[in-house]
């Protein structure tokens, strides 16, 4: 009975941390899409550091993975941080098609409303 109910625990501990990593992952990868003017436009530390903060959080998640309730959630928060706050902001001042701008005369570019045409 004991040896099941320690099974689960593991179970459910390996299934945060590999959440925890995921989210992590996700937060990294979405820094690196947004240009660094976004970032200094947006009032928030510059690409460099949020970039470097979220591979720290990133090593530190894969190297906790199977203890994410101790060291761990220091990427977490980290990642939190970056998606609750750094994010939303970049999102606002980055125009919905990017930085590259409008192409061609028309304000669209030739863009509809779910790509090119």
């Amino acid at each position: 009975m004991l040896d099941m109910l320690g099974n689960a625990q593991v179970l459910i501990l390996l299934t945060l941390g590999v959440a925890a990593l995921a989210l992590e992952v996700y937060a990294l990868v979405d820094a690196l899409r947004y240009p660094a003017k976004a970032y200094t436009a947006a009032g928030k530390l510059n690409k460099q550091a949020w970039v470097a903060i979220l591979v720290v959080a990133t090593m530190v998640g894969f190297v906790t993975v199977t203890r994410v309730l101790g060291l761990g959630i220091l990427g977490v928060v980290a990642a939190g941080v970056y998606l609750a706050d750094v994010r939303p902001a970049l999102r606002a001042v980055t125009p919905r098609g990017g930085w590259r701008g409008s192409r061609g005369s028309s304000g669209s570019g030739g863009q509809g409303p779910y790509g090119r045409w």
